[in-house]
């Protein structure tokens, strides 16, 4: 649980690179990952604008999971990463995937 705290607060603080030296270091410790840590590895990378990197967490999030579509939540995150990477084309796609899946914005 605190590994994901420590996650958490570097995605808040968008640094990505810190982030990823903390997932580092759990795998060195043992911990698994779960939906929590993946997400908070989107999360830091969305807010830095690596949204291919992004992306990458949420597939492994999905697999992890066995999900078939991501939540409303994760959709946020992604249309909150393409508007910090100036990629608002790409924050529109993620909004029309928003409503095919029936979430309210």
């Amino acid at each position: 649980m605190l590994w994901n705290t420590m996650l958490k607060a570097y995605a808040r603080a968008a640094d990505h690179e810190g982030a990823l030296a903390q997932f580092q270091e759990m795998r060195r410790n043992g911990i698994r990952l779960n939906s929590k840590t993946s997400g908070k590895l989107m999360s830091s990378a969305a807010k830095t604008g690596l949204m291919e990197e992004a992306e990458e967490w949420l597939d492994v999030m999905q697999g992890a999971l066995r999900l078939e579509q991501p939540n409303q939540v994760e959709i946020h995150i992604m249309m909150d990463g393409c508007a910090k990477a100036a990629r608002p084309e790409s924050a529109v796609l993620w909004f029309q995937r928003l409503n095919e899946l029936g979430y309210n914005p």
